[in-house]
């Protein structure tokens, strides 16, 4: 019912978006939707708080939309009117993300774990690495064998940037690097509590690495972490959770969120 109600507010609010106004009258109404939009990020983002903004933002996307296309197109030369058509693609392009991302965050589900007793499954958590710097990998060790859970759990860190044939290598710098790097992050693992492990060559990469470490392991879960994604504490407790109580359930992907600016953030 919720999605019904932003969806008919969402086509109100295009109809009204597009009636024309004085130029007076834009500014007044710029002001007060930006002016609303500042207040309500500052509240507690409740359901109907929430669907407020996106509505409100909505309805200033949607004033850009008309007034994009009814009165900025034109064609003078080829050049520029294909010049703007592409401009014009990319702006439609940004306008039905927004659209995508209002719809999806409208109504975000709330999901609690479920408990299960004294039955938690034994997880294995896999982290690859190749050649990133050792403090990220540190980052991400450090968070992984910090995690909250009832139940058991280990931390493999799978080496494939310090392997037998990396460590001896013709070429005597990369030979050196290789086994310092081994070194080092053999320390980490004892120093942090997880389980080290490299092999022979690179052979398929990653996902050789990732199936050379299944040999190896034997819990009842896999969880597998690039080397610099930094899990939650509760990451463990509110996925593995999920499998006790879905029989038919084999895989989740959870989203996950940048720390470091994106190109365009870089610019800005």
């Amino acid at each position: 019912m919720l999605y019904g109600l932003f969806l008919l507010a969402g086509g109100l609010c295009l109809y009204l978006s597009q009636l024309p106004v004085d130029l007076e009258l834009q500014k007044l109404l710029a002001a007060g939707l930006v002016a609303a939009l500042l207040l309500l990020r500052a509240l507690p983002r409740t359901g109907w708080s929430r669907l407020f903004f996106l509505l409100l933002a909505g309805f200033l996307v949607g004033r850009y939309l008309f007034w994009r296309t009814f009165n900025t197109l034109g064609y003078d030369d080829p050049a520029s009117f294909a010049a703007s058509i592409a401009l014009y693609g990319a702006e439609l392009y940004g306008i039905s993300m927004f659209t995508l991302s209002a719809f999806v965050n409208a109504a975000p589900i709330r999901r609690h774990p479920p408990g299960t007793g004294e039955s938690w499954p034994a997880v294995d958590v896999l982290i690859p690495t190749y050649e990133e710097p050792i403090e990220v990998v540190r980052a991400t060790l450090v968070a992984a064998t910090a995690m909250d859970y009832p139940g058991t759990f280990k931390v493999y860190l799978l080496d494939d940037g310090s392997t037998w044939r990396r460590r001896h290598a013709d070429d005597p710098e990369l030979a050196r690097r290789a086994r310092q790097r081994h070194q080092e992050l053999q320390t980490l693992c004892a120093e942090v509590g997880a389980h080290y492990l490299t092999r022979y060559d690179n052979r398929n990469a990653k996902a050789g690495n990732l199936n050379a470490a299944l040999k190896k392991t034997y819990g009842d879960l896999i969880a597998v972490l690039d080397c610099d994604h930094i899990p939650t504490s509760d990451f463990l407790r509110s996925t593995a959770s999920q499998f006790s109580t879905n029989p038919k359930l084999f895989l989740i992907q959870t989203p996950h969120f940048f720390v470091t600016p994106d190109p365009i953030e870089k610019n800005l």
